[in-house]
């Protein structure tokens, strides 16, 4: 609550401890409207001003200067001759400036939806040629007993895995909770897409590994000989044991302990953003990648995909 001092033209903000004086400051009591107080952002600052309801035209500083009886930290003043001294770029200005910390250690949540390869589809294959491996998939027969050229077309769905593991430079074990929704470009054209959700107590490193079904669609017009028999076998190509470097945009979002809305009590809530962001530099990731939209922050992260990624499909023909 405040109290007025007339000497000073300042109203002094002191904690109440007596059990009727709080009852009167809470959400039913009389005096309900001297607790509240709302912070207002300083983007430039990435810090808060404060503005009590009761006095929605003053001007809320700290100071440490003592009056009588009374040892106070903040104060409102509602002085038109100190108005001016409040104002952004003015000498008390920065008394105006409030920084706030949660009472409880910030819990991190990411999302990770965008993902690229760092190289281009024509360095990987350049770079993994030997490590190409061609397998038979299905065989399939065509016997062609008329005295003419025959012609059939072979269309074929065909189910393969792919082994991938995402190995961040990042530390993720300091997400509570982490999504990984991405596509994997499989350097043909196509998309491989690779979903995980995982909590810290399933991230044991700093990778996370998938293990999906692609569809590999098989379209191919096959000529026949008069009187011929055809023997088809369809073939995959796989990439293995590669190690591609990627980067990919994680979105976070911290939560912490904090009061209700309705102030009946302590729930867990999000941050502002610049305490997501004050959490990820201490965890180690660089501040020149980091972005905030409001109560989230956009950092790109990077690592290493490695494994086993198929990168297209064939027909191997014998003819008899």
């Amino acid at each position: 609550m405040n109290i007025y001092r007339k000497e000073t033209g300042y109203n002094h903000v002191i904690i109440a401890k007596d059990p009727e004086l709080v009852t009167k400051l809470s959400a039913s009591g009389s005096l309900r409207q001297d607790a509240l107080i709302k912070p207002v952002q300083d983007i430039d600052e990435k810090m808060y001003q404060l503005q009590f309801q009761k006095f929605p035209e003053g001007t809320v500083s700290w100071t440490e200067t003592k009056y009588g009886d009374f040892s106070h930290f903040i104060q409102i003043s509602e002085n038109a001759n100190h108005k001016a001294k409040y104002q952004k770029g003015k000498e008390w200005y920065d008394d105006t400036l409030f920084d706030f910390t949660p009472n409880s250690e910030v819990e991190l949540e990411g999302s990770i939806s965008h993902f690229e390869l760092t190289d281009s589809a024509n360095t990987v294959l350049d770079k993994y040629e030997k490590h190409t491996k061609r397998t038979e998939v299905k065989k399939l027969t065509i016997n062609n007993t008329s005295p003419t050229k025959g012609q059939q077309t072979i269309k074929e769905t065909i189910e393969t895995d792919n082994d991938i593991s995402l190995v961040f430079n990042e530390n993720l074990k300091v997400f509570k909770n982490l999504k990984v929704a991405v596509s994997i470009p499989t350097l043909t054209g196509s998309q491989i897409p690779t979903e995980v959700n995982a909590n810290s107590a399933k991230l044991t490193s700093n990778s996370v590994r998938d293990k999906q079904s692609q569809k590999l669609i098989i379209n191919s017009d096959i000529e026949t000989p008069p009187r011929s028999t055809v023997d088809i076998s369809v073939v995959k190509d796989t990439l293995e044991n590669v190690e591609l470097p990627f980067r990919a945009l994680m979105v976070v979002q911290g939560k912490a302990e904090r009061m209700a809305a309705d102030h009946s009590g302590i729930v867990k809530g999000p941050v502002p953003s610049e305490l997501t962001m004050s959490a990820l530099q201490k965890a180690g990731f660089k501040i020149e990648d980091i972005k905030t939209v409001q109560d989230s922050v956009l950092v790109w992260v990077t690592g290493t995909l490695k494994g086993s990624l198929v990168i297209g499909t064939g027909v191997n023909l014998s003819v008899k």
